[in-house]
């Protein structure tokens, strides 16, 4: 499903909700859980108030749903993701909010219409290609050693180029090597 509904005038395709019960979610609904969102977000499910819940307990509080992190209508997967995602450090609860609004209104109705694998298979994708590498090149730069930083880089390139899991798991294990000699490194060269 599309945000499109959400947009028009027209009411999604009923979803069911964490009551088991099929919510059908209109324009008035998305602008509810919008306006929820805004007001703010924390870590954890929080408390059912306004700019002191989660993202997905802010979902069910626009959808005039129980207190809850599971709204029903969300795809598993992309539920998860967005879990993480709000649980993540934020330099405010206002910033977490505006993060993830588009996201929280975007996953409205996704359950049982998602194609969940191609969705974590994407996912997946650009942790490689896009996060892994930037990671990698923050750690090269800020790392004592020249072999670890050209390690790092190299790595970083790898995660780009190929966009495989072989090559996230050999950039973790780099990054893992490069960490422990930073340590070393820093604990016996005072300079450092």
């Amino acid at each position: 499903m599309t945000t499109s509904c959400l947009l028009s005038a027209e009411p999604c395709p009923p979803r069911k909700a964490s009551t088991g019960r099929p919510i059908e979610i209109t324009r008035a609904l998305a602008q509810n859980v919008l306006a929820t969102i805004d007001a703010g977000l924390v870590r954890g499910l929080g408390q059912p108030v306004p700019g002191k819940m989660c993202v997905e307990a802010a979902v069910c509080y626009g959808l005039g749903l129980p207190h809850s992190d599971d709204p029903g209508c969300v795809a598993d997967s992309l539920r998860s993701l967005k879990t993480r995602l709000n649980d993540a450090v934020w330099s405010s609860p206002k910033a977490r909010a505006r993060g993830l609004r588009r996201l929280g209104l975007a996953q409205l109705g996704s359950k049982d219409v998602l194609d969940e694998p191609e969705f974590i298979r994407r996912m997946v994708r650009l942790a490689i290609t896009e996060h892994v590498p930037a990671a990698l090149r923050a750690m090269a730069a800020l790392h004592p050693n020249p072999m670890h930083q050209a390690a790092l880089a190299l790595a970083a390139e790898r995660c780009e180029r190929d966009a495989d899991v072989a090559s996230s798991i050999v950039a973790r294990d780099l990054a893992r090597l490069a960490q422990v000699s930073g340590r070393f490194d820093r604990s016996h060269n005072p300079r450092a």
